[in-house]
C-alpha cells in the first residue's frame, strides 16, 4: 500500500496566494511593483451603490425619506 504525504496546508497557502494575485489584478495594481495598496485599496467600484457626488447628489440624500446606505454582502453567484 502506498501512503501519500498530506499537502493540504501547502495547497491552502497557494490558494490564498492565488486569490491575492487575482484581487491585485482586478484592482489594476498587479503589474506595477511600486504601488502598495492600502486598506480598502483593492475594492472594486460599485456603480449601483449610492456614492455622494458620483451617482447621488447631497441634496437628494438630505431630502429623501429612505436612507442611502451601502450594504456589503457576499454573493457567491457573481464573479468577475
Amino acid at each position: 500500500m502506498i501512503f501519500f504525504k498530506d499537502r493540504y496546508r501547502e495547497f491552502m497557502r497557494v490558494s490564498r496566494q492565488w486569490r491575492n494575485l487575482q484581487d491585485l489584478k482586478r484592482a489594476g495594481v498587479a503589474h506595477d511593483p511600486n504601488i502598495d495598496p492600502n486598506d480598502g485599496g483593492l475594492a472594486v467600484f460599485c456603480a449601483s451603490c449610492p456614492q455622494p457626488g458620483i451617482n447621488v447628489s447631497a441634496d437628494e440624500i438630505e431630502s429623501s425619506n429612505t436612507p442611502y446606505v451601502t450594504i456589503l454582502s457576499g454573493i457567491s453567484t457573481y464573479s468577475l
